[in-house]
């Protein structure tokens, strides 16, 4: 059954002072009042802050209804995936392309979600893979998938979906190793560039560069972006350093998008200021909306070492008890940027809540809608009049829902 998660457009119009002029009658006089109060009780419902950590159910501006959902094993899916996280794309015709990061695999699916051949296979050699980090389609629709681990950059032609060429993406001596595939534009691709986290060093000191790497495989100085890393928390024993990146909504996180005109939208999780820049790295804009703060309660804090000290992470307990963590929670957790560069902006829901908020912002900082998902859902791409999103709960499932605009 198609579900539809949203509610209603609001529409706000000015409101004018009105004097009662000397000869209106009683009885136009009260329509006027009643006019006055129903406009002042309706303005509530366009409010957008969060404040206090309350929720508001409101919805506006987008109606997202679900077509399908693929990964369903109750739904006899035969396709069924693990860690998805953010290896999703969708090219030009509509072709839907995941990844996991367990199993080196890309499936490319149909517009509908029929299987159409999978891309890849566990090794080193061309073609194949180890630890996917990035997948992305480029203008002409062409394929890129990167490795994090081998350190390669696989390209795919768009017609038969054939590997066309691998490079090796280079270190680069002052920034360290490339982490991920952003996008790519007409003088090469965007990579991120940074160093692993040391045991004792601050993790706020760390950083992340967004490097232009021309086709011939060069490394274009400065930076077209530099922005925070994402926090870790790490603790040396032995000789040995044990290392945790601090997830949402406790650790920041680094978010980094591309736009379908080629720009590059980078924030960070604390606040909602995400940087809009060119190209060339020159122009820069801030996209900015502010929301009242969560605070971050030790009874979080204690839940949230419960979870993760166990297995390999048993040392993580008492250290992160004792770290220096923020009062506050992430602003927000990610973003997706659509087909008309508004960003689509998942903001931090409270611990009890069932749903999440997201707030469409275009490139003024004007709030244009807001929708509520459920909150283990995380859109990836929007596209076409459709949005794709990824449900990471215990069974991760891509769902594709339709976009009406009110």
């Amino acid at each position: 059954m198609s579900h539809i998660l949203m509610a209603c457009q609001v529409y706000q119009s000015e409101m004018e002072t009105y004097k009662r002029p000397r000869n209106i009658s009683a009885r136009e006089w009260r329509k006027v009042l009643g006019c006055l109060i129903l406009t002042i009780s309706f303005l509530p419902s366009c409010a957008t802050e969060n404040i206090g950590g309350t929720e508001d159910s409101r919805s506006y501006g987008f109606v997202l209804t679900e077509l399908f959902r693929l990964g369903d094993e109750s739904r006899g899916d035969t396709i069924l995936f693990g860690s998805i996280g953010e290896l999703v794309a969708v090219d030009g015709s509509g072709r839907i392309f995941i990844g996991e990061q367990q199993d080196p695999i890309v499936y490319v699916l149909d517009t509908d979600g029929g299987l159409i051949k999978t891309i890849g296979r566990e090794g080193s050699g061309p073609g194949a893979f180890y630890r996917l980090s990035s997948i992305h389609i480029g203008s002409a629709d062409t394929l890129y998938i990167f490795d994090y681990n081998l350190g390669y950059l696989s390209v795919y032609e768009p017609e038969g979906l054939e590997l066309a060429y691998s490079i090796a993406v280079s270190y680069d001596d002052s920034l360290g190793k490339s982490y991920s595939l952003v996008g790519t534009l007409d003088t090469g691709y965007l990579f991120t560039y940074g160093r692993p986290i040391r045991a004792g060093s601050p993790s706020r000191e760390r950083r992340m560069h967004v490097m232009l790497v021309t086709w011939a495989r060069e490394i274009i100085h400065p930076p077209i972006h530099s922005i925070l890393a994402e926090d870790w928390l790490s603790d040396a024993n032995d000789g040995r350093v044990y290392a945790y990146r601090m997830h949402f909504p406790i650790g920041r996180e680094t978010v980094l998008r591309m736009g379908p005109k080629g720009n590059l939208y980078a924030g960070w999780t604390e606040s909602i200021d995400i940087a809009v820049v060119s190209p060339d790295g020159i122009k820069h804009d801030t996209v900015r909306h502010s929301l009242a703060p969560i605070p971050l309660t030790r009874q979080e804090i204690k839940l949230f070492a419960e979870e993760i000290s166990e297995g390999p992470f048993d040392w993580s307990y008492d250290v992160i008890l004792a770290a220096d963590l923020p009062a506050t929670k992430s602003a927000f957790e990610t973003f997706v940027v659509d087909d008309l560069e508004r960003i689509w902006i998942k903001t931090t829901s409270p611990s009890a809540a069932d749903t999440a908020r997201w707030l469409i912002l275009d490139q003024k900082s004007q709030l244009k809608g807001e929708i509520r998902l459920p909150k283990h859902t995380n859109l990836r791409v929007i596209r076409h009049g459709r949005a794709y999103a990824v449900d990471d709960r215990a069974e991760n499932h891509l769902v594709v829902y339709q976009i009406r605009e009110q």
